[in-house]
Parts: structure tokens; sequence; C-alpha cells
């Protein structure tokens, strides 16, 4: 039997395209957003929010490292990879904000 048109078997790409997008960007994506819980701490409590933000870096991390695993090495950076370095560089800027607010909030107190 054929299939007709409608229900076309999708290719093993498309598959591992939604794939990805499902189990890793999707995932990175809300662990990123997350970072932006950070700005709910108030800024004298500088353990909690630093806590919060190395937790999702570290989680970052870890994603990355399986990534690794299942993907091929290639010699350039595929469209996860720049998104990957994307997300770091979201969670190191609220980071690097988190720091200035607190240098920032404790020079107003002194």
């Amino acid at each position: 039997e054929h299939a007709s048109s409608s229900q076309r078997p999708c290719s093993v790409k498309a598959l591992r395209v939604r794939y990805l997008r499902r189990n890793v960007m999707f995932v990175l994506f809300f662990v990123t957003l997350a970072s932006a819980a950070a700005f709910e701490i108030d800024p004298q409590e500088v353990a909690n929010r630093t806590a919060l933000l190395l937790v999702l870096l570290l989680t970052t991390v870890g994603y990355k490292l399986v990534l690794v695993a299942w993907l091929p090495i290639k010699p350039y950076l595929s469209f996860l990879d720049k998104y990957i370095l994307a997300c770091f560089m979201l969670q190191f800027i609220v980071m690097a904000e988190s720091m200035a607010v607190l240098r920032l909030h404790c020079k107003k107190i002194a």
C-alpha cells in the first residue's frame, strides 16, 4: 500500500531536527529564561542570586556536554552550537548585570 500525500512519512533528518528542537532548544530556552528569576531576588542577597545563576549555567553546560556525545564533530558551528553559545552569553550577561547592580547598590548604602 502507498501512503497518501497527506500521510507522507517524515524524513530521518526532519525527525532529528524536530527531536533536537523539542528536547534541546526548547529546554535550553526555558533554562535561559529562568535566569530572569534572578531579577526577583533582592540585590543584597548575593548568595541566592549567584546560586541560582550558577545552577542554571551548570545546567546549560551539562546539556552542552551531552550534545557533544550525540552530535557529529564538524569543523564549523552549526545552528544548534550558535544557539547554545547565545544561551551562555545571555546567562553571563545576566550574571554580569547582577554583579553590577550589587556594586551600585553597595555604593548607595555606603
